[in-house]
């Protein structure tokens, strides 16, 4: 599946669920990734496979994340980019806020919660596994990131946004 990696990040969500949603149609499975090939637990239980759009979209919030904060948010031991290669790589400087970080991600998770519920609706009515695995999969993740989150903007953000989070 082809991605497009430049723009606004809601509009690129927006095209990764369709195109998400149109190879779903076509082919009657999703795109999936092997996220934790070992058995973890407690608060943050990470699942064994998410779909791909779920983790395109995470790397996406976490690469915000880094240019929103200046520093990365515990998700991933996984090193990124400095914060100079971040900000200047496309020539452009980012200056995001905090609350605009995390309405951001507000508006993208919506959308992918919504697309994932299309879509365990589709998986149940043909009792497939595979896609209801994914699926379930990429909400334990979100659920995870949004924690994550949560956990760091507790004293930065005003309560209003924090809420929404």
């Amino acid at each position: 599946m082809e991605i497009m990696e430049d723009g606004n990040l809601v509009d690129r969500v927006r095209i990764l669920l369709q195109r998400d949603m149109q190879y779903y149609q076509e082919m009657q499975t999703v795109l999936r990734e092997a996220l934790c090939i070992r058995v973890s637990g407690g608060k943050l239980d990470f699942p064994r496979h998410a779909s791909f759009a779920a983790i395109k979209i995470v790397m996406w919030w976490e690469a915000e994340f880094l240019i929103t904060f200046k520093r990365p948010s515990g998700l991933s031991t996984v090193k990124c980019k400095t914060i100079t290669e971040l900000e200047t790589g496309d020539g452009v400087v980012k200056n995001v806020l905090p609350s605009e970080f995390i309405l951001m991600v507000v508006d993208t998770a919506d959308q992918l919660l919504e697309h994932l519920h299309t879509l365990i609706q589709e998986c149940l009515d043909h009792a497939d596994l595979t896609v209801l695995t994914a699926t379930l999969g990429a909400a334990a993740l979100i659920r995870n990131c949004l924690w994550c989150y949560n956990q760091y903007v507790k004293n930065i953000v005003s309560i209003g946004s924090r809420y929404s989070l």
